[in-house]
């Protein structure tokens, strides 16, 4: 009986809980989807937080360009 609690808790902390808080399809469940987005990255290693750190800057580059873009356009 103890064996499969253990077992449970090793694949639940391993797998981590994916019960949200809030609404997927709210603003608040995007912004939590992204924090457990980052959250994975953070603690993962190898190839795997590679690819997180190059998804994170994919999504990030077209807002910095915007910014950037509207900053040297109100500057010159």
């Amino acid at each position: 009986m103890t064996d499969d609690k253990e077992h449970d808790e090793a694949s639940e902390a391993r797998e981590g809980t994916w019960d949200l808080a809030n609404a997927p399809y709210t603003i608040e469940g995007e912004l939590e989807g992204f924090q457990r987005f980052g959250t994975g990255v953070r603690k993962s290693g190898g190839w795997q937080r590679t690819v997180g750190l190059f998804l994170v800057a994919l999504l990030l580059a077209p807002i910095v360009y915007s910014v950037l873009h509207i900053l040297v356009t109100l500057l010159l």
